[in-house]
């Protein structure tokens, strides 16, 4: 199983703390806290859920209001991911799109083994679907090398079944 790393938890510690100064009724302190945690933090992982929900009206809109350029390089990787994932959610048929996106996502960026298997998994759907399965088996290969999680797993599985058949 893949360990999460400590800063992964980072943007609900920032959060936490803000709402410990709003019930200790330190406003300012906790409008400062909170502009720091959409500043580099963002919506990217409240859009993700959604995405993976396929609730794509709502996820773009949190990704249209979250300012990408100051995001930490972690959710700068998401929030490319998650566009990207929702242009294959909305239009099967536009992966040339989504793999402009995804190739600005920084996969070392994504911090655990496992979400870089999950994104190499993704990529090489991407791949697949342009029509280019070396690449696509070459991604695939290097998402089964990285550690990951049994959902994970199962979906490297399916697209590697895709890819081969």
């Amino acid at each position: 199983m893949a360990k999460r790393r400590l800063t992964e938890y980072s943007g609900q510690v920032v959060m936490l703390l803000c709402v410990v100064l709003l019930c200790l009724r330190v406003f300012w302190a906790a409008a400062i806290v909170y502009l720091f945690w959409y500043v580099f933090y963002g919506f990217v992982g409240l859009a993700f859920f959604f995405s993976v929900r396929r609730r794509l009206a709502l996820s773009n809109l949190l990704l249209r209001i979250t300012f990408s350029p100051t995001l930490l390089p972690f959710r700068k990787s998401f929030y490319f991911w998650t566009k990207s994932v929702n242009i294959i959610l909305k239009n099967p048929t536009d992966a040339e799109k989504a793999f402009c996106l995804a190739k600005k996502v920084d996969v070392d960026g994504l911090g655990t083994s496992n979400n870089k298997a999950f994104f190499l998994s993704y990529l090489a759907a991407l791949h697949n679907d342009m029509g280019d399965k070396e690449k696509a088996l070459d991604c695939i290969q290097e998402a089964k090398e990285l550690p990951h999680r049994e959902a994970v797993r199962e979906q490297i599985n399916r697209i590697y079944d895709e890819i081969t058949k």
